[in-house]
């Protein structure tokens, strides 16, 4: 059931198993596998794997790295014997690093992982799925249905904690005469341009997203007035500082920003509708990016900032 792999030596391999070969552990071992099942996500079911391996096999400490080499779970302290386990077969669904007294019962420790194997993998996938299903698929970015989840949460500790929070919305101008004169493909080349360099260059912790057609939102997490105004022209001198071939063209893009800052009372829509048409005066007049933020708190005058 359990053989060292030669090519990696210090990896022992473990074969996938089944409820049926759990009973040879008791029918608590069954149930435990029920329980494995009632759970969803990758951390839950990391969890009560590595309750079941305490109390089963003598395991003190779990590390798990999935397939795209994230760190999962570790936990427990370190020790004097560590060993790094994997499932048989290309579809493993990552590598475990087991920690234990010196006493661990490996028939138990190889039962437990082979039948937890197919649910992690399971749980792997379904996460997967859902990231790629909130990605745009050209450029990479977050799209719309990720960028409203993730502001909600924003929202939530601008009202809970005064968070400062401000929101840039970003359009090319004239991408249709892009794409007339140049092709969709040239079009396509554009937007992922823009996309790389807006997150290259962001902060940690800053978001970025393509929302709809040529227009992308980017969230600054502790950025305020001054902040917005001084990110908003960085952005817009980033952008259009890029030189994009495209077969034998080269294109340069101008974009229009809009910026907003949050403040108490905000919805997801309200924010995004002060950025969304601060940028549409900013289209208007290419000079001037204004931030159409208003008063943070009760009694402060609203004003816009002007650019050079």
């Amino acid at each position: 059931m359990v053989a060292k792999r030669q090519a990696e030596p210090d990896v022992w391999v473990i074969d996938e198993t089944g409820a049926d070969e759990l009973l040879s552990l008791g029918s608590p071992a069954v149930a435990w596998l029920l329980t494995l099942q009632r759970v969803t996500s990758v951390e839950e079911r990391l969890g009560v794997l590595l309750d079941w391996l305490s109390f089963q096999a003598g395991v003190t400490a779990l590390r798990f790295i999935d397939q795209d080499g994230r760190v999962r779970m570790d936990t427990g302290p370190e020790t004097g014997t560590c060993l790094w386990w994997r499932i048989a077969g290309s579809e493993a669904p990552g590598l475990f690093r087991i920690g234990d007294d010196g006493v661990v019962d490996v028939k138990k420790l190889s039962l437990i992982l082979g039948a937890a194997a197919a649910l992690l993998r399971t749980a792997l996938a379904y996460e997967r799925a859902v990231r790629s299903a909130r990605r745009d698929p050209l450029t990479g970015l977050q799209n719309r249905e990720a960028m409203e989840e993730a502001l909600l949460a924003e929202l939530d500790l601008v009202a809970r904690h005064d968070a400062p929070l401000t929101l840039l919305v970003v359009d090319i101008d004239h991408f249709k005469h892009i794409n007339d004169c140049f092709g969709h493909r040239a079009g396509d080349a554009v937007l992922r341009e823009i996309a790389q360099r807006l997150q290259a260059r962001s902060r940690t912790g800053d978001l970025v997203f393509r929302y709809a057609g040529d227009e992308f939102v980017v969230a600054l997490r502790q950025t305020d007035e001054p902040g917005a105004e001084h990110a908003a022209r960085r952005l817009r001198h980033l952008v259009e500082r890029a030189v994009i071939q495209h077969e034998d063209h080269i294109i340069r893009v101008r974009v229009s920003v809009g910026a907003a800052c949050a403040r108490a009372g905000d919805t997801l829509g309200t924010l995004f509708e002060r950025a969304d048409q601060a940028m549409y005066r900013d289209k208007a007049d290419p000079l001037r990016i204004p931030l159409a933020a208003g008063p943070t708190r009760a009694g402060e005058p609203a004003h816009g900032l002007q650019g050079q």
